[in-house]
């Protein structure tokens, strides 16, 4: 009995899974073109979520399926979509032959508008090769690919182009003064009053969009150089809407393992800082800002931190105009610390005459701040570039060793300190842009005004040496210093501001639409007009050679030396005699103003 119920099991369970199948194949076939065959049409049977298209010859089949009824959809781009009910029979194939016909509903017209991309490797190697003149770029896409942060970094990942200690930029050997740097096009002015161009370790690479090197000479640009002329492509909107917000946290190991960190007092931490000198600085000490070093965070190892904003949102003004906005803001800081050892030039007897063992405190910022807005219609385009980059560094630096093997410590105990804090303001403006005026003639033009600050606000510097020159750990003194320059407080004001124009007319001798063949003939102007404004004060505190000088037993408390009314041996008073009026003494502003306007015709 069991035995008979195990094989009633078994052929029951043959007969539910042995159940057979059946197919479905045919032909698609256009109505429209006399039932020539369709190809790439779509056949779906949605009920079992079983779908395939046909081939060239329009032939389709859809196998496995189970006996039954489906409602099977054939449908087309443009073309009217039939169900049609098949009834597949378990073991046979059914065949079918469709038709499909063009829908009767008709759009009045599609304008498709097309923006484009110059961040991608590939659509730069199109531009390349289309390009008359020899020019190298590198894309935001290859930026981060490489892990590249700023845009200096970026221009030496081209053939022929390095970047020395000092941050110049050298193009086939050539350096500052051979080579111009361009934001969208313009020129940018200068952030070092011994330098023709901006530093562009300024521009992070999350608001470039490309950079292109072009190093032969170019009709659209100014002849004034030899190396290269380097343009950044500005950051556009991207053709979706986002937001996006991220911060980020580290530090930096030989800043985070000091015991202490150390600044020099007045700016802070947020990057943005001014001063001045006093009024009557010759007459009086009255400074607000001392010698003293300062303990950053109140101890607590420093921290790097970054944050970013950035949001892109377009939307339809009209059917064929489109606005595009993109908005970007950051900010981030850097600690370091570096130590070691640092040695001056050689006697004819291999004597060092300056030998220091030195440590270096710094602290960089950078904040940068982008909004673009871009107007896009078939027949013309103009973009709204606002830019506003931040960027300082302060450091504060201290030797202690042989200031002069022959003349000045020469057994050691010599200490300088220098605090230096450098902040560089640039704000860029710019509107350009493009205007089909007929069918083959377009006007393309834009301006520029872009200001560049730089400033140094308080640099101070003081030097000592040991009151015993055979004891090194002698107290310190003022009064052995050999020049009055050795202590002093520096202030520098650098303003450059650069105002550029251009416009051309641009007639297209083919077809615009003949990318292979696409000759043109252009005529206009570039110009430009740059204004330097410059200035430096320097007041040394050198010491009175006439009363006898205090010395000092801290040399990292050396404000209650200059404060005055201290004592009748400090280096001011509030009253001097006039032959006591020998310090400090002031080198008078060196003030640099210039102006030129530059025509180019193209």
């Amino acid at each position: 009995m069991k035995n008979s119920l195990l094989i009633l099991s078994l052929a029951l369970s043959n007969l539910l899974f042995a159940q057979p199948v059946g197919s479905i194949v045919g032909t698609v076939l256009d109505k429209d073109l006399n039932n020539e065959p369709l190809p790439f049409a779509n056949i779906l049977i949605p009920e079992v979520n079983l779908g395939t298209t046909s081939d060239f010859d329009g032939l389709f089949a859809l196998d496995g399926l189970a006996e039954g009824d489906y409602i099977v959809n054939f449908s087309f781009v443009g073309y009217e979509t039939q169900k049609i009910p098949i009834t597949v029979i378990g073991g046979k194939v059914t065949e079918i032959q469709v038709s499909l016909a063009s829908s009767s509903s008709a759009l009045d017209e599609v304008i498709v508008t097309t923006v484009a991309r110059r961040d991608s490797q590939t659509a730069l190697l199109i531009e390349q090769k289309k390009a008359v003149n020899f020019k190298q770029q590198i894309g935001a896409e290859e930026l981060k690919q490489k892990g590249i942060g700023d845009a200096a970094d970026a221009v030496i990942k081209t053939s022929g182009v390095s970047k020395a200690e000092s941050g110049s930029i050298y193009v086939r050997g050539l350096g500052d003064r051979y080579n111009m740097s361009s934001y969208n096009g313009f020129v940018l002015p200068s952030n070092d009053p011994s330098l023709k161009n901006i530093a562009l370790d300024l521009f992070r690479s999350d608001i470039v969009e490309s950079i292109a090197i072009d190093k032969t000479y170019n009709v659209d640009n100014f002849g004034d150089y030899a190396g290269a002329s380097i343009n950044i492509n500005a950051l556009t909107s991207k053709s979706k809407n986002y937001y996006k917000l991220s911060i980020g946290s580290g530090f930096n190991q030989s800043a985070f393992d000091v015991d202490s960190f150390y600044l020099g007092q007045g700016p802070g931490y947020s990057g943005f800082y001014n001063n001045s000198y006093p009024d009557y600085p010759l007459e009086k000490y009255n400074f607000d800002t001392g010698f003293n070093r300062e303990q950053a965070f109140d101890g607590v190892s420093p921290t790097n931190f970054s944050g970013a904003f950035e949001a892109s949102y377009g939307r339809l003004l009209t059917d064929v105009t489109r606005v595009n906005l993109f908005t970007m803001a950051s900010f981030d800081n850097d600690f370091s610390y570096t130590s070691g050892v640092n040695r001056g030039s050689v006697s004819k007897d291999g004597l060092i005459y300056k030998d220091f063992d030195f440590t270096t405190y710094q602290y960089d910022t950078n904040t940068t701040a982008m909004l673009n807005l871009a107007v896009l219609n078939p027949t013309f385009s103009f973009t709204f570039s606002n830019l506003l980059i931040n960027s300082s560094s302060q450091n504060l630096q201290e030797y202690n060793g042989v200031m002069d093997i022959f003349d000045f410590a020469p057994e050691g105990g010599g200490f300088i300190q220098r605090h230096q804090y450098k902040q560089t303001l640039l704000l860029v403006n710019q509107i350009f842009g493009q205007v089909d005026i007929l069918d083959k003639l377009s006007l393309i033009g834009g301006a520029s005004y872009s200001q560049s600050l730089n400033l140094i606000p308080d640099r101070r510097q003081i030097t000592l040496s040991p009151s015993d020159w055979d004891d090194p750990n002698s107290p310190k003194t003022f009064a052995n210093n050999l020049s009055n320059g050795d202590s002093h407080r520096y202030y520098q004001n650098l303003f450059e501001d650069e105002l550029g124009y251009r416009a051309k007319l641009v007639y297209d001798l083919q077809n615009r639409e003949d990318e292979e063949n696409n000759t043109k003939l252009s005529l206009g102007f570039v110009g430009r007009k740059k204004t330097v404004d410059f200035d430096a004060t320097q007041i040394n505190h050198a010491p009175r050679r006439n009363i006898a000088q205090p010395t000092i037993d801290d040399v990292y408390d050396t404000d209650s030396y200059f404060n005055q009314g201290t004592s009748a041996k400090v280096y001011l008073n509030s009253s001097p005699s006039e032959e006591e009026k020998m310090s400090p003494m002031l080198s008078l502003p060196r003030p640099m103003v210039e102006s030129k306007i530059s025509l180019l015709a193209i």
